[in-house]
């Protein structure tokens, strides 16, 4: 997995330890714009992108082969 690009690898894990209150989605909705949503590689790695919205402190990023990806 990677955060942005392949430069910045990451490493997601479960937390069992967090306690439950701490797992409240946040309180905060914006527009983040435009997204990189990843490389097409059957158009020659052509970048695909997707409008980000944050609705209360959650991100959804649309399946592959969605409508709401453009490129």
């Amino acid at each position: 997995m990677f955060l942005g690009r392949d430069a910045h690898p990451a490493t997601v894990s479960l937390c069992d330890d967090v306690p439950a209150d701490a797992l409240r989605p946040i309180d905060l909705t914006h527009d983040l714009g435009w997204m990189v949503h990843g490389p097409d590689f059957s158009d020659r790695g052509r970048l695909r992108f997707f409008r980000a919205q944050m609705m209360r402190g959650i991100i959804a990023v649309p399946p592959p082969g969605s409508p709401e990806i453009y490129g």
